[in-house]
């Protein structure tokens, strides 16, 4: 029995051992957006949410009664007295108060839908962005090995006396310059993996880095035309309804303001030990209200003006952003699909032209280094365009408040 029981636990132990030998799994986009939604930033609007769900409550409860004890001397005779006393704001203000705290409470859940779009924005735009990075390092790979092998066509050329030396140091000078663009592109493949990681996603510094899952190529979501796009926007950008629901607190503070001019209530009761009693009514009457009130009124009404103002230049910024990234999207996509269907065929077209040109020695080295720098040249800029137009769609996506 013992020793089918240290048998389990040597199992286990086994077991154990074994999965923390096992390499951490990479994360892919969705991964890293999942990570993006525990960033600081929206932990802390989180925090602040949960603050403002209890001032709510907190507001609309009336002022704490006082209650004290008194002792006196009438007629020669002293005697303690038990007071109690409770202040009653003007019907309508604690409700008011309520209802201007709830729409806090709105603003701060368009806040943080806010912010997460933004952390979602930003964490495509460097996956994308170190996307490109991978991609540059396997052009200029494949750059590297073509002119490898032109450099073995040529050591055949010249010991035939059919080039001269110096075409082969040229083949060799470009292969370390090569070299040179891998290790810098290396250098910002790192660079721009901790940016992801770290600015992006959020995830401490001090914490293992995760591998990112990188995919062959980008599969990415077409355009649509700039009219929906604009309808989806000023129906759901959160930049507008925090600038809405701002507003409708300023109104409410505009209706608590107006009810500072109305009095506030104080009942009094007091018992003697004596057995008499006595019960007061009183009122706070704002007697100051032409210089307190009233400029305090002014003060709300105006701050109500600018919110209201504020809305119309808000929604200015966002059409405006909305039709830089819509016509960077649609140019963008323009010349990736004339990248894809024209210029690269012609490119690799041209290259094993001008490899079975150079073999026969119908054209020249700079010829046939010429191809294949233009190659790497189109090669890397259907990258760059194909990141754009990823960055172009995902602020397109932020500013339409996720609505794509």
């Amino acid at each position: 029995m013992k020793k089918t029981k240290m048998r389990k636990i040597c199992w286990l132990i086994v077991i154990i051992i074994i999965a923390s030998l096992k390499d951490v799994s990479a994360t892919d986009l969705a991964g890293l957006i999942d990570l993006s939604k525990q960033h600081p930033e929206i932990l802390k609007v989180r925090e602040r949410l949960t603050a403002q769900k209890a001032k709510i409550e907190k507001v609309q409860v009336i002022p704490d009664p006082m209650i004290g004890v008194g002792l006196g001397k009438t007629e020669g005779m002293t005697e303690g007295s038990l007071m109690f006393q409770q202040a009653f704001p003007y019907p309508g203000k604690l409700s008011l108060m309520g209802e201007k705290e709830k729409r806090q409470l709105k603003m701060l859940e368009t806040e943080l839908s806010a912010i997460t779009l933004e952390k979602i924005a930003q964490t495509k735009k460097d996956y994308y962005e170190l996307f490109w990075v991978n991609k540059s390092i396997e052009i200029t790979n494949r750059t590297k090995e073509h002119l490898k092998h032109i450099e073995g066509i040529a050591n055949a050329m010249y010991a035939t006396g059919m080039i001269p030396q110096t075409d082969i140091l040229r083949i060799q000078t470009e292969i370390s310059m090569q070299t040179e663009r891998l290790i810098m592109l290396e250098a910002k493949k790192e660079q721009a993996s901790y940016h992801l990681l770290w600015f992006s996603t959020g995830i401490s510094p001090e914490k293992d880095t995760i591998p990112i899952d990188m995919p062959a190529e980008l599969t990415l979501l077409e355009s649509r035309e700039y009219a929906e796009l604009q309808r989806i926007a000023l129906e759901n950008s959160p930049m507008l309804k925090m600038v809405e629901y701002q507003t409708q607190m300023g109104e409410k503070e505009v209706e608590l303001a107006k009810k500072e001019f109305k009095p506030d209530f104080v009942s009094q009761a007091e018992l003697m030990i004596s057995g008499n009693w006595s019960v007061r009514l009183g009122i706070m009457y704002p007697l100051y209200k032409d210089k307190k009130q009233k400029n305090a009124l002014l003060e709300i009404e105006a701050n109500l003006s600018a919110t209201k103002k504020e809305y119309e230049q808000k929604k200015l910024e966002l059409l405006l952003m909305l039709k830089e990234s819509h016509l960077m999207a649609k140019s963008t996509l323009t010349n990736l699909n004339l990248y894809k269907t024209a210029i690269i065929p012609q490119l690799n077209l041209t290259y094993t032209s001008a490899l079975s040109n150079y073999k026969t020695g119908k054209i020249d080295f700079l010829m046939m280094f010429d191809t294949i720098m233009r190659l790497q040249e189109g090669e890397l800029r259907y990258y760059e365009l194909l990141t754009e137009y990823g960055k172009a769609m995902a602020e397109i996506e932020r500013l339409t408040g996720g609505g794509l």
